[in-house]
This record gives structure tokens, C-alpha cells and sequence, in this order.
């Protein structure tokens, strides 16, 4: 697409492009972008982007990743070998 061509994907967001901070080198650190805070910036953490999925509003207790990652996948098995199961009784019952 050209520059500055008009894009119907692309909403434009409340102060999209402010700078809300910098990295060590200097570098600004726009509103919206992808970066998440680290601790070399000097920055707005509240304007950053924070990520969150829905399952955060799941979570219980402070875990490591590897641990929760380990907790899913076995749900993720269990889940599936039930309806392996499942499925396998509807074809004699059918």
C-alpha cells in the first residue's frame, strides 16, 4: 500500500503515536507499540501495552510458566482421550 494511502483496517487509536517513554539508547517508545516494559526503559508503564489473555482472570496462584504450560497440556490430553472415548461409543450406539 502506498504511503499514506487510506487503510479501512486500520483504526486509529486515542493518542496513537505519542511517545510515552525511552529505551536505555534513547530510543522513544510509542503508545500502542508492541514492546512490552522492561526494565531498561524509562517509560509510562500504565501507556504501555500490557498483555493479558483471557485466562488470566483464571489464574488462582503465582506459578512459573513451564508449570502452568505442563498443567494445560495434561488437561489438553485428559480432554482429548475422553473424547476419543466419547466417540467411539457413539459408533456402536448409532
Amino acid at each position: 500500500m502506498q504511503s499514506g494511502a487510506h487503510d479501512p483496517a486500520h483504526v486509529t487509536l486515542p493518542n496513537e503515536g505519542e511517545i510515552v517513554g525511552h529505551l536505555k539508547a534513547g530510543e522513544p517508545v510509542l503508545r500502542y507499540a508492541i514492546d512490552e516494559p522492561t526494565a531498561d526503559m524509562t517509560v509510562d508503564v500504565l501507556a504501555m501495552v500490557l498483555y493479558a489473555g483471557q485466562g488470566v482472570g483464571l489464574t488462582n496462584e503465582d506459578q512459573p510458566v513451564a508449570e502452568i504450560q505442563e498443567e494445560m497440556a495434561v488437561q489438553a490430553c485428559e480432554i482429548l482421550a475422553r473424547l476419543a472415548q466419547h466417540r467411539s461409543v457413539e459408533r456402536f450406539t448409532v
